[in-house]
């Protein structure tokens, strides 16, 4: 009997054509800071290269790369994929922002008659133009403007908590000092520190006094007056807490009371309240003997105040302001949707397939600079 021999025919296995090619990145983009691009499909298999141009000038290949952008301006970032059945491209529009100002610096010339002009002046760091935005603390503010040293009229004798607000394109960076309107000031001896940067309205707080020079025999009491109408607390704690009910700034002060009376210490700090209620410290106070006050024979002195101050989140001598920047990520398409920018691709004959999965790509942003507040009461010539 004759054999016979089976014999079967090559089966060739084709690779899938690339579809809804995108781009994913973290946005805002930073200028001089690493940006992380990466990617993704909706099917195609064996990809044999991505070739990326940044619009700068910049190029990479891989399917996840990073670029740093040097100047703030907008991009058209252009990737390339390919495989055996051809080659798709898209491109994605970006904004890379400057890096956030800092170091932001306030001065003024407080105290000052009732209706005698305060002179301020504001100084900042920033690598893109600056607007300022002024609230006086006294109802007022200003639209944002380039001027950086301003003059406001105060029509009442009181102590005033201004702000002002340093922005780019990059985000903002703020300063806080208390002005004194018919007041006397003098050199700072008590710090208000308190127990949380942030907080909501109706949140508890915690204040902290602390004294510069600490005294022997220790303080009698602490009378604690939060600038918002509500009634005085005393403590022999040198802490107290306290919620703010309404949205506005305030003038918290402190009076640090020692030997049955005879003297006080005192304190100030700026809160501001809004949504999100931001308390940075000031040094500006003032110290007197209470006799001395009490019998009139000797006016308290006024030197010009002066504090350098840094934002914190907890109890500390300074503060450290922090620039605000909020990061978005463009989520990864869970279905091809028109909004993609999708290149022409290389004509080929498309065959059905099963769409893979990519993995998601978790990109970080870089945490944004701190900047540091020096307020001081003289303002020095311009350079």
């Amino acid at each position: 009997m004759g054999q016979t021999t089976a014999t079967s025919d090559p089966v060739l296995i084709r690779d899938e054509p690339i579809k809804e090619l995108a781009i994913e990145v973290a946005l805002p983009i930073v200028e001089e800071t690493t940006a992380l691009f990466k990617a993704n499909r909706a099917s195609g298999t064996n990809i044999m290269s991505h070739r990326w141009n940044f619009g700068d000038g910049g190029t990479a290949q891989g399917e996840t790369v990073s670029h740093t952008y040097t100047t703030p301006g907008t991009y058209d970032v252009t990737v390339i994929a390919r495989n055996s059945r051809g080659e798709r491209s898209t491109t994605r529009t970006v904004t890379v922002v400057a890096q956030p100002p800092t170091n932001l610096r306030l001065w003024h010339n407080s105290p000052q008659p009732v209706n005698q002009a305060v002179t301020f002046r504001a100084q900042v760091e920033s690598s893109d133009p600056i607007s300022y935005t002024w609230h006086w603390g006294d109802g007022n503010q200003s639209p944002p403007t380039a001027e950086a040293q301003p003059p406001h009229l105060y029509a009442t004798a009181k102590k005033y908590p201004v702000m002002v607000t340093a922005q780019n394109s990059g985000g903002f960076v703020r300063a806080t000092t208390i002005v004194y309107v018919g007041i006397a000031s003098t050199v700072p001896q008590v710090r208000i520190s308190v127990s949380q940067a942030f907080a909501m309205v109706n949140w508890s707080i915690t204040l902290y006094a602390d004294l510069i020079t600490p005294q022997s025999p220790a303080p009698d009491y602490y009378q604690w007056d939060f600038g918002d109408g509500s009634q005085p607390i005393t403590t022999t704690a040198p802490s107290v807490s306290h919620s703010y009910t309404t949205e506005m700034n305030y003038v918290a002060n402190v009076q640090v009371v020692f030997d049955g009376g005879k003297s006080v210490q005192e304190g100030d700090v700026v809160v501001l309240m809004g949504k999100v209620l931001f308390v940075e410290l000031v040094l500006n106070s003032h110290t007197f003997p209470r006799s001395t006050q009490e019998s009139g024979s000797t006016s308290p002195t006024t030197p010009t105040p002066s504090a350098t101050a840094t934002v914190a989140a907890t109890p500390v001598p300074t503060i450290t302001a922090t620039p605000i920047l909020t990061p978005t990520l463009t989520p990864l398409p869970t279905t091809p949707t028109p909004s993609l920018n999708v290149g022409t691709p290389t004509p080929t004959t498309p065959e059905p397939a099963t769409a893979t999965a990519t993995p998601t790509l978790i990109a970080t942003a870089p945490p944004p600079p701190t900047a540091t507040v020096d307020l001081s009461g003289t303002i020095p010539p311009a350079p």
